[in-house]
């Protein structure tokens, strides 16, 4: 029953209160107004550039930046003419700064490119030469290593959906590729693989790929329930695998979500990770330059702003860091022999991601199915009692923090083996020998009563029985005595004080951490 109760704990430890960490709601200043279908890039610099979209007002070719200094937002008001408003297109970074291609304007599909350089605050059209896409919105677009962008399906002028596939080349003029076997439009794509592999997510539980080594496109199952206007972005999982994230859009039925996936690169699974604040639909994000000051040890964070909710559009800004669960983690003590009834069990901090939560695992068999602990604590320590004599144990820790739990460390085993008395404990006595705290760290408070003074003696023994000190010998009046002892080059472990008259002895155990 005891167990039960834990896992019930753990479980809803790890459905709850854990994925609401991974988003974090900001209310930066000077927020871009609601608005739906506008895109966002990193600069790499400090700053986070938002162009367009649609609002209840209509079209927009504003410029914003959010400013990692200051962390707020910040309208840009170019020295030239924007770009024609619109929605549903895409942007991207270079050097030079912040490229758009396409979307949805004023009379329908674009087809055109442009370019903001934040140095000298302009606006440029883009001039390509040679064949070129046609005019499209919900597409996407993904940056090769070389600079070049691959730019993937979308709507068309006539508002169907399309399957072309064209790879932006730095001397801004396009080659096509093979088109795909299905049209994708407000769809998600993802470049892994060393640039070799186009992921496509759009059609739910589906995964549409482009191998560029072999020229072909491929298909297979374990994708995400999404059905578009998703956002998504990569990572790493509690194993270590790549993943891709999915955040907001629709779900199978078209309806609005609000559930994280995860889509293993390894084995090709999606996995639910839990929910964002809110439903989400056409939103955009870019990854933070610098790391947020209230995610000091995470650097995969990610902007997000905007999008449809509950079919208005928003302007919320919140931070979405995936956080990584624990690595394994290293045992300090015991590792070999305990030598009484109780043990303190002790190991490191888990890095490199911190831990909120480790749960401690004692068993009395190797596969670890016969529990004598099995408990969830937020100190890197643990006292367990009730061990018994000439008995073999093992235990092991894993650790937990928003990104899940981490794995355990491989179970280490200890016998124990201790002597149950030094001289004779059960002795009568009327010393009232007590000792505190208990377990204690850097003092002990011994206490003690006498009838008549006499002299004293507390001596220190180890678990064995073995004398290591003589704490004080001398005499004391009648009544109650105290003794404060400083504690200095002190093994952590069980102890013995043993307390003795002429006419009587006490013997109190003592644990020092």
């Amino acid at each position: 029953m005891k167990r039960s109760i834990i896992f019930i704990f753990v479980l809803i430890l790890g459905l709850s209160s854990a994925w609401a960490d991974d988003w974090t709601s900001w209310t930066p200043p000077g927020a871009p107004c609601a608005r739906q279908g506008h895109s966002m890039v990193s600069l790499g610099d400090g700053y986070v550039l938002l162009f367009g979209g649609e609002g209840e007002e209509g079209l927009f070719n504003d410029l914003y930046a959010f400013n990692t200094d200051s962390w707020d937002w910040n309208e840009i008001t170019p020295n030239n003419t924007p770009p024609p408003a619109r929605r549903d297109h895409q942007a991207w970074a270079r050097p030079d700064g912040m490229y758009i291609y396409g979307g949805c304007g004023e009379n329908g599909a674009l087809d055109d490119m442009w370019n903001y350089d934040p140095e000298a605050n302009t606006w440029q059209q883009v001039q390509i030469s040679g064949p070129r896409p046609t005019a499209r919105h919900g597409h996407t677009s993904n940056t090769m290593a070389d600079g070049s962008v691959l730019i993937f399906g979308g709507t068309d002028a006539d508002g169907d959906p399309m399957k072309d596939f064209w790879k932006l080349n730095t001397d801004n003029t396009f080659t096509q590729f093979a088109d795909a076997s299905d049209a994708y439009t407000e769809h998600c794509t993802e470049l892994v693989g060393n640039d070799d592999l186009l992921l496509v997510f759009g059609i739910p539980g589906i995964v549409s790929l482009y191998q560029f080594s072999a020229s072909m496109w491929g298909a297979t199952s374990g994708g995400p329930p999404l059905s578009g206007s998703a956002n998504s972005c990569q990572g790493v999982n509690a194993a270590g695998d790549p993943v891709i994230f999915f955040f907001g859009g629709k779900d199978a039925d078209g309806n609005e979500n609000a559930e994280v996936y995860e889509y293993n690169l390894t084995i090709g699974e999606t996995t639910l990770r839990g929910q964002m604040p809110q439903t989400i639909v056409n939103g955009a994000h870019a990854q933070l330059p610098v790391v947020p000051p209230s995610k000091q040890q995470f650097g995969n964070n990610w902007l997000v702003f905007g999008g449809l909710s509950d079919s208005i559009p928003t302007n919320n800004t919140y931070g979405f860091t995936p956080i990584s669960p624990p690595d394994t983690i290293t045992l300090v003590t015991p590792m070999d022999s305990v030598f009484a009834d109780s043990v303190m069990m002790i190991w490191n901090p888990a890095e490199p991601w911190q831990a909120t939560h480790y749960q401690l695992q004692v068993a009395c068999d190797s596969a670890m199915t016969i529990f004598l602990a099995d408990t969830v604590v937020i100190d890197t320590s643990y006292l367990v009692k009730e061990l018994s004599n000439n008995t073999d144990y093992w235990w092991q820790v894993r650790g937990y923090n928003a990104g899940g739990w981490g794995p355990y460390n491989i179970p280490i085993h200890f016998l124990v083996n201790f002597v149950v008395s030094i001289d004779d404990p059960h002795q009568n006595s009327t010393l009232n020998l007590t000792a505190a705290p208990n377990p204690f760290h850097d003092y002990i408070s011994i206490s003690f009563s006498l009838l008549e003074p006499q002299q004293v003696t507390c001596a220190l023994y180890n678990i064995r029985g073995e004398k290591i000190d003589i704490l004080f010998s001398e005499l004391f009046p009648s009544g109650i005595n105290v003794y404060d002892w400083n504690i200095q080059n002190l093994k952590s472990g069980v102890y013995f004080l043993k307390l003795q008259t002429q006419q009587t002895k006490e013997i109190q155990k003592i644990i020092h951490l």
